[in-house]
């Protein structure tokens, strides 16, 4: 049987064969128009169903991630089946036309035969839309499967590259945008390792284990195996003139997507590229069409980005005229991508005149977007740096459009940085670019500045001739105001430049420094915020003043002295001054409206400021303090028990003598001694260990159970410090006639399990079983414990 000529996915059926055998003209008549509608109903109707199919799998794997795993083999051999679905665009068999050749018709019907046919034209075919949702299914394995991209590679993406030429053009677009993922998730999943698992299920191809090549597949490897058949593909359908701008945006957003992951991988593709690009750019840039020129401009930019300068002489011959014809367009998003191609390849640009003719009119023209003047600007950097003799030839006459004051002046700092860095240029051009980098530091703001000061450090060590000796006194005194505290990185940036001037041009230099900013600098010399950057600036800066004069040591040294002396007593000033105001919302009283918040951060900050000055003299803010080791806020008692921690000698004397003295302080002087035990650190321990261990020790027996649970706390973080001396004294209480003491030894040992250095392991290792044995204690309490 032949196959149905509309669905070509069936056979004649009875119905057909029947309406045959009646007249030859209602045969043919009859024939043709009842199959095809019969035909074309069940195609909908199939098509349909198999749509919704796909969408409900689509669906199942976005939210199911887990339940559909193992399923993942099929669903891909069903997307991949179902994205190549194409009934209406195989051409008929030469059997099907010898079958209708034999046919006995003796009526010419072929025009009427033609005129029914026309009713079931392609634009009733919907099988695209099952190629679609296939490519949507398969889009959805892609983002959600990132470690199975080795697979994915092998099985799906060949199948994606076979349909890069499908007939519907929103068909195509989806399998390119659905193919663009898979290098983003390479470049973001790639390096991660990839799962085996179903991938002796998905893989079917053959292989011969004897000739297998003893190569670690990758993501990357296979991808980049795969870019010769991708990019002839996708190139065969974007080198036609008449391929509409949607397609071409598509296709080269997919390229860069490519390089974005394989630097020059597609370094063979130069000439149907420059030849796609050039016709892309002869076109204006509409506003329909825009979106094309910057997509190709990125894509051209970064092509040669990655590419060797040498490789670029095929090619810049002819793109150079279409990108000049850029540069010089209207639209400033595609006039500034065009300047960073020409960044691009700068080097072996033989149109030097006309680029630097583009790039002068764009910055003396006051109407020049902001981002085309800053691609500008880098534009003229790059020239003087690859074409110094051709450009010096020009005049100069840029440097004034280029260091403008007003507007952004940004590009105007980054540019002469640039140029003075890498160019031997003459001491006038310096002294013009100095004096105007001056005035910009006197204008700019904050954001700017930091770089004017690099500018001005490159500047001062490209004079051939010295520094002339005018300039250092007014930039000393233009750079003063910087010498402070205020901002930590412009005295970094300053201090620097004053150490320059100290070592290029000391005669001029040195009388202002000692006259107009070294009192400033005692005074910030032991500031605690002098630190990194800003620290060695100072150092270097001594270091230079001494060099430049031996004998104003005998200055600097005693001036420094005083200048500490005085920072010290006022930091003192300042750390009694704090106390006191902090104090006051510590006092526990009826009247006092302090709230949880306050009263912690104020027993922090005093507790801080007590481990760096003597506290003993504060009794009112210890006795303050004491009292809230009762609270009910966990916060309180720690924040307490950070007074003592900075002042240990002072406090931990006086809590003792408050726990042997007042028998209804005792559970609260212990409370206080706990939280000192559990947040004192190793060391701080090491040295009260045996101040405190002999008073907690006796009250091993105490009647109350909340006292010797303190007790048991601060004795087993008391034991790590020493626990060869402390672990023998409390098994020796093990066996002691009171079951509480025995409770509370062995709950003192559990607080000591914390500890995991191997030769605390060591020592607890022929003791452990004592203290085990207790659990078949006669006490109830020191069985649980």
């Amino acid at each position: 049987m032949s196959p149905c000529w509309y669905c070509r996915s069936g056979v004649w059926n009875s119905d057909t064969l029947v309406a045959m055998r009646r007249d030859p003209s209602e045969r043919v008549h009859g024939s043709f128009r009842s199959a095809a509608k019969a035909h074309k109903v069940k195609a909908s109707t199939a098509s349909f169903k198999c749509k919704r199919k796909l969408n409900a799998l689509e669906t199942l794997l976005l939210r199911c991630l887990t339940e559909a795993a193992p399923f993942l083999s099929s669903i891909i051999q069903i997307g991949s089946q179902f994205i190549k679905y194409d009934p209406n665009y195989a051409e008929q068999d030469d059997d099907e036309h010898e079958e209708m050749a034999d046919a006995d018709v003796d009526v010419d019907v072929d025009v009427d035969v033609d005129a029914d046919l026309d009713e079931y034209s392609d634009d009733e075919d919907t099988s695209y839309k099952i190629r679609r949702v296939s490519t949507k299914l398969l889009a959805a394995v892609i983002t959600t499967r990132p470690e199975l991209l080795t697979s994915l590679y092998k099985e799906v993406s060949p199948v994606l590259i076979s349909r890069f030429g499908d007939r519907e053009k929103i068909v195509r677009l989806e399998v390119w945008a659905i193919y663009g993922v898979l290098p983003n998730q390479t470049c973001m999943y790639g390096s991660l390792p990839q799962s085996q698992e179903n991938d002796s299920a998905i893989r079917k191809r053959k292989r011969d284990s004897e000739e297998r090549m003893d190569v670690e597949e990758t993501p990357y490897t296979l991808l980049r195996s795969q870019v010769s058949s991708l990019s002839k593909a996708l190139l065969q359908q974007l080198k036609s003139p008449k391929t509409p701008p949607p397609t071409l945006q598509a296709g080269l957003q997919l390229l860069h997507a490519l390089l974005d992951v394989l630097p020059g991988c597609l370094s063979n593709q130069i000439t149907p590229i420059t030849t796609i690009s050039q016709s892309v750019l002869l076109q204006s840039p509409a506003t329909s069409t825009s979106a094309l020129h910057l997509t190709c401009l990125s894509f051209i930019a970064l092509y040669f980005a990655t590419r060797a300068p040498g490789t670029f002489s095929v090619s810049l011959p002819s793109l150079s005229p279409v990108l000049l014809k850029s540069v010089g367009e209207k639209h400033p998003r595609v006039a500034s991508e065009a300047f960073r191609v020409f960044l691009c390849f700068t080097q072996c640009h033989e149109a030097y005149q006309e680029l630097y003719d583009q790039a002068f009119h764009r910055l003396s023209t006051h109407d020049t977007d902001a981002e085309v003047r800053g691609c500008a600007d880098d534009c003229i950097a790059d020239l003087w740096i690859c074409a110094p003799d051709v450009i010096k030839q020009r005049g100069g006459k840029e440097w004034q459009a280029i260091c403008r004051t007003t507007g952004n002046t940004g590009g105007a700092v980054r540019v002469v940085t640039k140029v003075a860095r890498d160019v031997e240029m003459s001491d006038d051009w310096v002294n013009f670019s100095v004096e105007r980098i001056m005035g910009l530091l006197k204008k700019s703001e904050r954001g700017g500045k930091p770089e004017i000061f690099i500018a001005l450090d490159t500047l001062l060590k490209r004079y051939s001739s010295g520094v002339p000796t005018d300039l250092p006194p007014s930039l000393v005194s233009q750079i003063r105001p910087y010498i402070s505290t205020t901002d930590i990185s412009l005295l970094s940036h300053a201090l620097t430049i004053i150490t320059v001037l100290l070592e290029l041009s000391l005669t001029a230099t040195f009388p202002e420094v000692e006259r107009e900013v070294l009192g400033d600098i005692y005074q910030i010399a032991h500031s605690p915020l002098l630190s990194g950057a800003a620290l060695d600036s100072l150092l270097m800066f001594f270091s230079s003043l001494v060099q430049a004069d031996s004998q104003i040591a005998t200055h600097v040294v005693p001036n420094l002295a005083i200048s500490a002396e005085k920072t010290n007593k006022a930091i003192r000033e300042w750390q009694q001054g704090t106390i006191t105001v902090y104090s006051k919302y510590i006092e526990k009283s009826s009247k006092s409206k302090s709230t949880t918040s306050v009263v912690v951060l104020s027993l922090l900050i005093v507790g801080e400021l007590g481990r760096f000055i003597d506290m003993s003299k504060q009794q009112d803010t210890f006795s303050n303090t004491f009292k809230h080791f009762s609270a009910e806020d966990e916060e309180i008692r720690a924040a307490a028990g950070s007074i003592a921690i900075g002042n240990l000698h002072q406090f931990l004397p006086a809590i003792l003598r408050v726990a042997e003295s007042d028998p209804h302080k005792k559970l609260l002087s212990l409370r206080a001694l706990k939280e000192v035990v559990t947040h004192c650190s190793h060391g701080q321990l090491e040295g009260v260990a045996e101040q405190l261990w002999a008073p907690l020790f006796q009250y091993l027996e105490d009647a109350e159970d909340s006292t010797r649970n303190v007790t048991a706390d601060c004795l087993g973080k008391l034991t790590t410090t020493h626990p060869t001396r402390y672990i023998p004294q409390l098994h020796s209480r093990i066996h002691d006639e009171n079951p509480a003491a025995r409770a509370t030894v062995v709950s003192a040992i559990r607080h000591t399990l914390v500890e995991s250095s191997p030769s605390y392991d060591e020592l607890l290792a022929s003791l452990i079983m004592d203290f085990l044995d207790l659990i078949h204690d006669k006490d109830l309490v020191c069985r649980l414990i």
